[in-house]
């Protein structure tokens, strides 16, 4: 006979389960938590408040018998108080008040004050910055200076760096602050009055100018107009003025760059956190000392891109910017592994499962091939060689693109290939000594300059 023994912690548990799930008990608990976190003492809980809520199943309840003695007008309620007086029972914080007042202080002790400390738009500082006067006179005669108060596009770089600001920001901050072809000095100071107040550093600006206040991240188009006036004002950009074909290849080249370098959570948006941490603010920056764009190695060199671009190139066979497997299989002379190549059709790196890719997506594949030291490398064919998307590459995942189909070899098939490739060496290597041999023979009989100079001795001797 099997003797069941119950589990006592899965009981207890189970009753516990029971008595919170009674509405009154977690209202009680509630406000008490609610009292101890103000720092007062929470109230005494009657026991025939408990009592009512047994956990013990109901039992059928019979009738009252009669009083015996008749009521006194207003005993009932005196009755009922004193009667409740003394069913109650003090609760553990009533008796920490009564046996200790240094707890029972330390309750009431005022909660500390956390400072913030996150800063979505930058932390600002302390005390916070008034306008510069002199800087927004020096900005106003720049206005002045032009007809009618108004100033054009092309000549908008003055303003952006009077304003302490990078040069090639000049394009967006101008559309950010008209939507036609001039700006007055109220519509630029409009928008510049609210970069120095509500944005407090450099990345929360940028996404300001950029998205005209729409958004608090960056998309992709954000980047085309700010692309565009890299190539029509840089120095090192002025070749490309008779060939306009090549702007729009260009464009979204350096902008799958920015995607692929910035948005680390492969979003598509890039937020504030990923620019602050990001280098691009800075080598847009630095565009305006370095005259020569393919030195600007990150993001915009001229040469980088006609290297990721002829390589699609090379693969596109019809040139609609549109590839399949079967193209892609062709990059490297099909040395990337092929079922590597087909997971890049399954959705893994890409945000849509497909039968084709883009030319921004070859670009982020490109990338990742060639340099797989890099971060975002690293995370491409991790997701590539995860089959199960589970976090992890298990054996059986290496296996599938790395050990499968090879049988591994006797050690007589060992032997015979080990002494097979020698004999290939050795036969080798005695035919370039017979090459040689026939070679001083031949010098022997024909004197120095060779066949071809004896002819023309024939030739110019006659």
């Amino acid at each position: 006979m099997v003797t069941v023994i119950p589990d006592v912690k899965v009981k207890v548990n189970e009753l516990i389960i029971q008595w919170l799930s009674q509405d009154k008990v977690f209202e009680q608990l509630s406000d008490d938590l609610a009292c101890i976190l103000n720092g007062k003492i929470p109230d005494v809980v009657p026991t025939k408040q408990i009592n009512n809520r047994s956990l013990s199943p109901p039992h059928h309840k019979h009738p009252a018998s009669p009083r015996s003695s008749p009521r006194v007008p207003g005993s009932p309620n005196r009755s009922s108080a004193v009667r409740t007086k003394s069913n109650r029972t003090p609760s553990p914080a009533h008796e920490i008040k009564k046996s200790s007042p240094a707890i029972s202080n330390k309750l009431k002790k005022p909660q500390e004050i956390i400072p913030q400390f996150y800063f979505p738009m930058g932390k600002p500082s302390s005390p916070p910055q008034k306008l510069d006067d002199t800087q927004l006179m020096k900005i106003k005669g720049l206005f002045e200076e032009c007809k009618d108060g108004l100033i054009a596009k092309k000549d908008f770089g003055s303003v952006t760096k009077a304003a302490g600001l990078p040069l090639y920001w000049k394009c967006p901050l101008f559309e950010a602050c008209s939507s036609t072809d001039i700006c007055s000095y109220n519509q630029f100071l409009q928008v510049y009055e609210y970069l120095e107040s509500h944005c407090h550093d450099e990345s929360a600006k940028f996404i300001r100018v950029l998205t005209k206040g729409t958004r608090s991240h960056l998309v992709w188009e954000d980047f085309n107009n700010l692309i565009q006036d890299v190539i029509d004002t840089h120095p090192g950009m002025s070749f490309l003025d008779d060939a306009p074909e090549f702007h729009a290849r260009y464009i979204e080249t350096v902008t799958g760059r920015i995607m692929y370098t910035v948005n680390r959570s492969w979003s598509s948006k890039i937020n504030m956190t990923e620019l602050r941490d990001s280098n691009f603010l800075k080598i847009l920056a630095s565009l305006e000392d370095e005259p020569d764009i393919n030195q600007v190695s990150d993001y915009f060199s001229y040469e980088h891109f006609y290297v990721i671009y002829c390589k699609f190139w090379e693969i596109d066979t019809d040139h609609d910017l549109i590839v399949n497997l079967e193209d892609v299989m062709r990059h490297a002379d099909g040395t990337v592994n092929p079922r590597a190549l087909e997971r890049l059709f399954q959705g893994t790196v890409t945000h849509n499962k497909t039968d084709t890719l883009t030319y921004f997506d070859f670009i982020r594949f490109l990338l990742a091939e060639e340099d797989k030291t890099h971060p975002t490398a690293i995370e491409y064919w991790f997701r590539i060689m995860d089959l199960d998307g589970d976090g992890y590459i298990s054996l059986y995942e290496l296996e599938y693109f790395y050990q499968e189909g090879e049988v591994p070899l006797t050690d007589w098939e060992k032997f015979a290939a080990r002494e097979y490739e020698d004999l290939i060496a050795d036969e080798e290597l005695n035919k370039q000594y017979e090459y040689e041999d026939d070679f001083e023979d031949e010098d022997e009989e024909i004197p120095l300059g060779g066949s071809v100079a004896m002819s023309a001795v024939e030739t110019y001797g006659k």
